[in-house]
């Protein structure tokens, strides 16, 4: 088991969960700027290193913002959406200047090399993700999403990449989320 290279149980989870509060902490941040409100502090137990990985990962949305922002007119920030079958929350849906809506979902977790199966199985999660969100948005708010963006924001320089996915992708991965979910009710007897 690759988790037993960790050691105990407990250095496991710190190790396991000191990435997800670098993240929590970035999304926190890229938040109050997009909503132009102050900087929220940094939250009691937040380690030396949470801290630089998730500085790093907001100057590295800082030039994505650079690069980006002037193709877009409106932002929507943490849309919590629910049906009566599923919800989510999507980090940001946006309005494009030519009135095309997208999904934006800021990821800080690793990234992996594109021929690799770590990659495709990432990007297979983000598929399923993506389509969920696009459904619930048409669902919840009547519109159509035509496209998706995972962001990565690296935590130790100031690049980022982007993996697109189109609306055929989007329909593909709703057709997959679809029986994932109707398998679930299934098994957990949930409607």
């Amino acid at each position: 088991m690759w988790a037993a290279g960790f050691g105990s149980r407990e250095s496991f989870k710190k190790k396991r969960y000191a990435g997800a509060n670098a993240g929590k902490l970035v999304h926190t941040w890229i938040e109050a700027r997009l909503n132009k409100t102050e900087m929220p502090a940094i939250p009691a137990g937040t380690t030396q290193t949470e801290h630089d990985e998730a500085h790093q990962a907001f100057k590295s949305w800082e030039f994505w913002m650079n690069d980006n922002k002037a193709l877009i007119k409106n932002w929507t920030i943490e849309l919590k959406m629910l049906t009566d079958q599923f919800g989510g929350t999507c980090d940001v849906l946006v309005e494009m200047n030519d009135g095309s809506f997208s999904i934006l979902d800021w990821k800080t977790s690793k990234v992996y090399s594109p021929t690799s199966d770590a990659y495709k199985s990432q990007k297979f999660s983000f598929k399923l993700q993506l389509a969920a969100y696009a459904s619930l948005i048409k669902q919840t708010r009547n519109i159509v999403v035509n496209q998706a963006r995972i962001i990565h924001l690296s935590k130790t320089n100031t690049h980022y990449s982007e993996v697109l996915f189109t609306a055929a992708d989007l329909a593909e991965g709703w057709k997959l989320f679809e029986k994932l979910l109707h398998i679930h009710q299934g098994f957990t007897g949930c409607p």
